[in-house]
């Protein structure tokens, strides 16, 4: 338990890994809690990477985004938050190969939040690796199926949820 809110979910994040003394070099996997993921796989992305995140090709402005490198390019060029850059939209799945990549990343974010939370509303994961691939890193996506994916964050997703449907391209709450 956390003794106050945080500005996020990376900082969420980085502050459960501060009180279970996790160890830098440990591989991090972050799932988003309104997202659900039947028979999640370890791609060949994860594995071949220094990040991956999860994707599917959907509708809406209420994701994370990739832009791939380029047409064939398992590599992402950049990421955003509520900012539609590509139809590639994050599961909520964030993956690092290196736990202290994740803290040495989120901990720069916390120590300027006042502008990136100007830039991002709040301390998301997604945007944090911008600043992994400019310092070079190997940050590629994985495609799924929306099929594959179950979302229950908005109102009407958690309906169709119980009803059986997934939600990947539902619209966003108001």
């Amino acid at each position: 338990v956390l003794p106050e809110p945080t500005r996020g979910q990376a900082e969420t994040v980085l502050k459960g890994l501060e009180q279970v003394h996790a160890e830098g070099a440990e591989r991090l996997l972050i799932f988003n809690i309104d997202t659900i993921r039947p028979g999640f796989r370890f791609a060949r992305e994860y594995v071949e990477s220094d990040g991956c995140l999860e994707v599917f090709p959907g509708d809406g402005e209420h994701w994370s985004f990739v832009r791939p490198a380029g047409d064939g390019s398992q590599r992402v060029l950049e990421t955003t938050e509520k900012r539609r850059i590509s139809n590639l939209c994050s599961t909520g799945l964030y993956y690092f190969a290196r736990l202290g990549d994740f803290q040495r990343l989120c901990t720069a974010a916390v120590s300027d939040a006042d502008n990136f939370c100007r830039e991002w509303r709040e301390l998301y994961v997604a945007p944090l690796y911008n600043a992994f691939i400019a310092g070079g890193a190997d940050v590629r996506y994985h495609q799924v199926d929306p099929k594959e994916v179950v979302f229950s964050g908005t109102p009407q997703e958690y309906e169709d949820m119980l009803r059986g449907h997934s939600a990947a391209t539902s619209s966003p709450a108001p």
